[in-house]
């Protein structure tokens, strides 16, 4: 199996990332698929990405704001 450049796997953290945030585009939901398939650490990522999501989602309202100075 093809071991992606690390200029990809940058790219996908970062596609992954903003997916939390906002929708993709066809173009980079279709590459971001693609390089999943080659990928095992961005897959990886992904599920990490996933469990802090769902574990950030049970921490109740007052632990989710920021410090105050």
């Amino acid at each position: 199996m093809v071991k992606p450049e690390p200029r990809s796997c940058r790219k996908a953290t970062e596609l992954l990332s903003r997916s939390l945030d906002q929708p993709l585009g066809l173009g980079e939901r279709f590459w971001l698929r693609w390089h999943l398939g080659l990928c095992s650490s961005c897959r990886n990522f992904r599920q990490q990405l996933g469990h802090l999501r769902t574990f950030s989602h049970h921490l109740p309202d007052q632990d989710r704001q920021p410090p105050e100075s």
